[in-house]
């Protein structure tokens, strides 16, 4: 199915066959110069984006800007800010930044990962130390950091993001603690259920969410003659548990984003996150697996992606890498997957890709993070193991503040490092709005376009019943959007072969 979208456009669209091949050509051109390499995948359409995480989506810069307006107090290791009931002048942040310039640049240093991960470099202890550091900061402006991601992602030709998001922890974890944990999934959730805590939980979420949205439009003026790009780009929200916590912490946590994705369409999957590495999370693994299939099969259209497989020899024994990934589709029955670096080094990896691809289920590349927080990168990362067995792929920036880096970075190294063509890139692409959780049907049917648009063409007037079939299924939509925003893109891109 990986490579038969291609073919099918190919066939069903004539008037693009020659635009696509001469593009290739025009790519191919492009390789020997950086900036022109950059240039063409910077304005090439993109579709989405399915692995973004909120609190790690706004570059230390910005974070920086939002600590000294809000007048926090710079702690005299210079790494971290907080609010003090006295902070001294030299500290007041606002003060401290414009006195010495260095200490912006030691803060956004401390709030960053640029390097590549070495054994004994600690990247990824760094890492999860930075949400310690701008969790508050998160919280108070994830308002404008959703502005952030939405601007962002316009400038990257990207319409569609799946944002993951960690909220109201303190108060899900209290609930929790209150609960009778006997390992019986039904007795448990029951139990929550019956409880009024969970439900003003979940009220108090949404609500939340809607005031940071609103200030998100309001920050864009979306509403506006001078509206920016990013109030077209569409975002969901996957809500994600901590794998680091107690068995009952984490069933609750599954339990509320279960919840909101049923009562909330802006809510439309699970996750599981923080260091799969960790202590909890290696010896209770499975059973978190299993945590995840009951509520799959508790909530039928419930959707899940899971970070799984996000290990390298360089954090973790050999007996750690035999089969997060393998447990998380066979168990968890996972739709997608995250990351999904150890693949080669699990048992029975083989027939774990061929499940995969026979199930279609995507696989979330993050090049750059597993670069730099795990060390897989180059001919060592699986990406091109993953295309050879056709199992879906669609890349993303994991963290894109704290790597600074966006989209068109993590194209450009698939280009450099794994030398993906033009037709695989593509691919790619449609990917991300096929493999995405948006509400509907896409537009393909195994090898060929759905029926009902079979005999339409991009850039020409629709058929009512393709017309019909597109306002229906918004993933639909959006996929035929991104065949016209292909279509303009190659239009002006083409070159003899």
């Amino acid at each position: 199915m990986y490579c038969r979208h291609f073919l099918v456009v190919l066939c069903l669209l004539p008037s693009l066959l020659q635009a696509k091949s001469n593009t290739s050509c025009y790519f191919e051109q492009t390789l020997p110069d950086p900036q022109r390499l950059a240039a063409f995948l910077r304005a090439m359409p993109k579709g989405g984006e399915l692995h973004n995480h909120l609190d790690g989506a706004s570059f230390a810069e910005n974070l920086l800007l939002y600590a000294s307006d809000d007048g926090l107090c710079m702690l005299p290791d210079k790494a971290s800010v907080l609010p003090r009931p006295y902070c001294p002048p030299a500290f007041q942040l606002q003060q401290a930044l414009a006195t010495n310039p260095a200490i912006f640049a030691e803060l956004v240093k401390s709030w960053s990962i640029y390097e590549p991960f070495r054994k004994g470099s600690h990247n990824d202890t760094k890492f999860y130390g930075i949400f310690t550091k701008t969790a508050a900061l998160v919280a108070h402006h994830s308002g404008e950091i959703i502005a952030e991601v939405k601007r962002q992602a316009a400038a990257n030709q990207v319409s569609y993001i799946e944002l993951i998001v960690i909220t109201n922890l303190a108060a899900v974890n209290q609930l929790a603690a209150d609960t009778n944990w006997q390992g019986d999934f039904d007795k448990l959730r029951q139990q929550l259920l019956q409880q009024h805590k969970l439900q003003h939980i979940i009220a108090n979420i949404r609500s939340t969410l809607d005031a940071q949205e609103q200030q998100a439009t309001n920050r864009l003026h979306c509403n506006g003659k001078d509206a920016e790009p990013g109030c077209r780009v569409s975002i969901r929200y996957r809500y994600a548990a901590i794998r680091n916590l107690d068995q009952p912490t984490v069933f609750t946590e599954l339990l509320t984003g279960a919840e909101l994705a049923k009562q909330d369409p802006r809510f439309n999957a699970i996750d599981l996150v923080s260091q799969e590495y960790g202590h909890k999370a290696l010896h209770e693994y499975q059973q978190h697996m299993q945590m995840v299939a009951y509520f799959k099969h508790i909530y039928p259209t419930l959707k899940v992606s899971l970070h799984a497989g996000e290990l390298s020899p360089d954090l973790v024994p050999a007996t750690a890498l035999r089969n997060h990934i393998r447990q998380a589709v066979q168990i968890a029955k996972a739709d997608r997957i995250g990351h999904g670096t150890d693949i080669l080094q699990e048992d029975l990896h083989e027939q774990t890709l061929q499940h995969m691809a026979k199930h279609q289920l995507a696989v979330e590349v993050n090049l750059s993070s597993n670069a730099r927080l795990t060390g897989i990168a180059g001919h060592n990362h699986p990406l091109r193991t993953y295309l050879n067995y056709h199992v879906p792929v669609v890349l993303s920036t994991d963290d894109p503040g704290i790597m600074h880096l966006d989209l068109t970075d993590e194209y450009l190294l698939a280009v450099r490092s794994h030398q993906l063509n033009y037709a695989e890139l593509k691919q790619i692409a449609r990917n991300s709005i096929e493999y995405s959780f948006l509400p509907g049907n896409g537009i393909w049917q195994r090898d060929k376009l759905v029926k009902v648009c079979r005999k339409d063409q991009v850039g020409h007037a629709l058929s009512v019943k393709c017309r019909a079939y597109l306002a229906a299924n918004e993933k639909a939509a959006l996929a035929w959007q991104l065949e016209q925003q292909f279509a303009n893109f190659e239009r002006d891109r083409q070159a003899e072969c």
